[in-house]
């Protein structure tokens, strides 16, 4: 959960609300104040977690609703951040009767599965994409696509799994064609070929050595 102390201030730090000021009024982003309040909110609520519901749970800010409140809400038109953050009060308030009243487990159990895990992924992928965008994987177009691939050389330290080249084997050529290659490279596997076609040999006069003590001369 520490990820949202630095993801959060990245999100809504960095957006401008329509009059074109940043979080907190400035006409700068102010991330280590957005940093400090992110943590303060996220240790006050775990604490009261812990001591008013007894119930070993950390709550931070949620990664899906800030994202929506510094694209979708802030940049309305005559939208403030203060009014921004006033209509995200209004929704806690909402919230919180709904958590008193029941109606909010019944909606969660409600809910599919399916629908629970395909939340999860789609969180992933979003954290997954904004940081391909910050390590400069993918850019944003100019079109309706959400984002593409860079078309450079990925710098050799960033590269995964490289792929390391054989040198290729020689062995000895007679100048015939279609020799076949010398056994004096490969004296472990002729010498296992021996050993087996050896020990056969010896395993099959063995047998019949004792075949011929066993059975009584003739007239006996």
């Amino acid at each position: 959960m520490a990820y949202i102390v630095v993801l959060n201030p990245l999100i809504i730090g960095t957006a401008q609300d329509s009059t074109g000021h940043f979080l907190g009024g400035g006409d700068a982003p102010n991330l280590p104040l957005v940093a400090a309040a992110t943590a303060l909110v996220a240790g006050v609520m775990t604490i009261l977690m812990g001591v008013v519901a007894n119930y070993p749970l950390a709550l931070a800010t949620g990664l899906g609703l800030n994202a929506f409140v510094a694209f979708g809400i802030a940049t309305l038109p005559k939208m403030t951040w203060a009014d921004a953050m006033g209509l995200v009060v209004i929704e806690g308030v909402i919230i919180l009767v709904l958590v008193l009243t029941g109606f909010r487990t019944a909606v969660f159990r409600a809910v599919p599965t399916q629908a629970k895990t395909a939340i999860s992924v789609g969180i992933g992928l979003f954290i997954t994409i904004i940081g391909l965008f910050d390590a400069g994987f993918v850019r944003k177009p100019a079109g309706p696509t959400p984002v593409e691939p860079r078309r450079r050389r990925v710098p050799r330290r960033l590269a995964v799994g490289r792929v390391r080249r054989r040198p290729a084997r020689h062995h000895r050529d007679d100048g015939a064609a279609g020799a076949r290659r010398d056994p004096v490279r490969h004296p472990r596997r002729h010498r296992a070929r021996g050993d087996h076609r050896g020990g056969r040999a010896r395993r099959l006069a063995d047998r019949r050595h004792r075949q011929a003590w066993s059975t009584p001369p003739a007239g006996a």
